[in-house]
């Protein structure tokens, strides 16, 4: 999104190592909080419309393909939840909302 390739290619099977899982609280607390970040620039970056038709359509798709990412991992994520019965059902929202 800033212009830069990325260095190598991303290998989803790489990152489900378990390396990867934060070991304590702190650690899962700074990684919310670059995750928060990061979507905070994709927002700005969304809200920018800069350079000419080719540019553009390559920013949007990029865009697009980091908003179905993240919302097929927020339905796993609902899901899991829903599974442990800790997350309502659809006609249930609104009162867990509430709650």
């Amino acid at each position: 999104m800033q212009g830069t390739a990325p260095a190598e290619q991303f290998d989803e099977r790489q990152s489900w190592q378990a390396l990867r899982v934060p070991f304590s609280p702190a650690e899962l607390q700074a990684a919310i909080a670059q995750f928060k970040q990061q979507l905070a620039q994709l927002q700005a970056c969304a809200g920018q419309a800069l350079g000419k038709p080719p540019a553009l359509l390559a920013r949007a798709a990029l865009l697009q393909e980091a908003a179905l990412h993240l919302a097929f991992h927020l339905g796993e994520v609902v899901l899991m939840r829903r599974l442990q019965g800790n997350y309502p059902l659809s006609a249930h929202m609104q009162t867990f909302l509430r709650a």
